[in-house]
């Protein structure tokens, strides 16, 4: 099932299956028998008076990221750390290693992981990457991904030569591939066998880290069309940072409702998502017409989202999900009076009963080229609505299907196994195109077109039937 909705995933997948990936992952005590008692960190010092020079060094999105490069050459085969201390915690700083070949990115380390640290008093940090043979530099870099923070104790490590994988760990690293190669929706391209070759010949790292995560980030840097899948940290977002959806007059008087990325999962704070969207429309009578304002929407889950606009809708097929075969297979995505539902069960229960009650209302979608995932999902179940016009530019393409896989009790591959698909099971194109080319900026143009879509004289109010065959 795509989406992402994480208790679903389990009852498909089973818990049993989940839990068996996460025990897997906690074998790293046990790795630690095995590994060279030589194998150890040694701090790199051709870059440390320029880490050292970051020292609370405030770090944000309109501060420039601090970063410094370090010639591969005698790092190559070797496995880097890099950490340290933020005063902020809710920063979501970054501490990363980013390898290039000459001016191209080939990988990077997984998101950093971050605990507290009782003796400095602040989170520490930690990034992990193993430097391939075909790196030309590598590149240490900082910067905050949701608020500004005070940087400390910048320092990078490598390991020795490393010892040769564990059992353990082989087994680990297959059980991960073994997946992938069964369910990457082009999966047939990679050769598989020289794949694994490579990846046996990795070493591990010293004991007190886990390696797996790093290297799923190097497997899934080496896969075709891979932009929609990702290595993510698998804690749950805080409600206190989640942006909820607003509403607001544009030019003539004419309604709109802003709908901002979300994280990956309804429960927790997510509720609020869909209650603060439902809030607003809840200020007009049903026929009342309404902006839909997806701009700068980059995704994340797509059910709060289709949950917050789905009165717009009747009881019905919204979109459904492809196989890599492009066959249709069950993963429909629904209005049911029960709420929303996605194969079968409901994943946002309604507060009432839902009858489609603003079903007939004229709306105008927004769309641009950041409007990505979960937004297109938004996009793909308005563009068969009656009474509906998409405005903008085409979307950001990422129109596949993900499904979450818990690699350890810290992080989770987005894997991406299929193809978005209109209600009736035909694909869509990579990127949503507007009905109507307008600048994405350009409010005044969307509510003009909102406005001629209201006095147009429209055929029925029912959906288009889905041909057969």
């Amino acid at each position: 099932m795509f989406g992402l909705a994480g208790t679903v995933l389990e009852r498909r997948y089973g818990l049993a299956g989940r839990s068996a990936l996460v025990a897997a992952a906690m074998v790293v005590l046990g790795m630690q028998a095995c590994a060279a008692p030589a194998n150890t960190w040694h701090q790199v010092d051709s870059v440390a008076p320029a880490l050292s020079s970051w020292e609370g060094r405030e770090v944000g999105k309109t501060f420039p990221n601090p970063f410094t490069d370090l010639p591969a050459q005698n790092v190559h085969g070797r496995w880097l750390r890099v950490s340290g201390t933020v005063d902020e915690p809710r920063s979501g700083m970054q501490f990363l290693l980013t390898v290039f070949e000459q001016a191209t990115i080939r990988t990077r380390s997984a998101p950093a992981l971050c605990r507290p640290d009782n003796v400095a008093g602040r989170t520490r940090c930690v990034g992990l990457l193993w430097v391939p043979p075909e790196a030309t530099r590598v590149r240490v870099v900082v910067w905050a991904s949701l608020a500004p923070g005070h940087i400390h104790d910048v320092r990078l490590e490598m390991a020795d030569t490393g010892s040769p994988p564990a059992a353990q760990m082989r087994q680990r690293l297959a059980s991960i591939i073994d997946l992938v190669q069964e369910r990457y929706y082009r999966s047939h391209e990679v050769d598989w066998p020289q794949l694994r070759e490579a990846f046996a010949a990795i070493p591990e790292p010293p004991s007190d880290v886990d390696p797996l995560p790093t290297l799923v980030q190097l497997l899934r840097d080496r896969l075709p069309g891979n932009r929609h899948t990702s290595l993510r940290l698998a804690s749950p977002v805080s409600s206190a940072s989640i942006e909820l959806p607003t509403c607001d007059r544009w030019q003539g008087g004419v309604w709109a409702l802003h709908l901002p990325a979300t994280s990956f999962k309804y429960e927790d704070g997510l509720r609020a998502y869909v209650e603060a969207a439902h809030a607003c429309l809840d200020r007009t009578p049903a026929s009342t017409p309404w902006v839909i304002d997806l701009r700068g929407n980059q995704g994340g889950g797509m059910h709060p989202m289709l949950a917050a606009v789905q009165d717009f809708f009747a009881p019905g097929p919204l979109m459904t999900f492809l196989d890599e075969s492009l066959q249709v297979n069950s993963d429909k995505v629904a209005i049911a009076p029960e709420g929303l539902i996605q194969s079968g069960e409901v994943i946002v229960p309604a507060s009432a009963p839902l009858t489609g009650r603003r079903a007939a209302a004229r709306v105008v979608v927004v769309i641009d080229s950041s409007c990505g995932s979960a937004c297109e999902t938004v996009a793909i179940a308005f563009r068969d609505r009656p009474g509906t016009r998409l405005v903008g530019e085409p979307t950001a393409g990422l129109t596949t299907g993900n499904v979450g896989h818990p690699i350890n009790e810290d992080y989770t591959l987005t894997l991406t196994e299929g193809y978005m698909a209109d209600r009736c099971g035909k694909r869509v194109p990579e990127r949503i195109p507007p009905d109507t080319v307008i600048d994405p900026k350009d409010e005044a143009a969307a509510a003009a077109e909102l406005r001629r879509l209201v006095s147009a004289r429209l055929p029925g109010e029912a959906p288009k039937p889905c041909e057969r065959g």
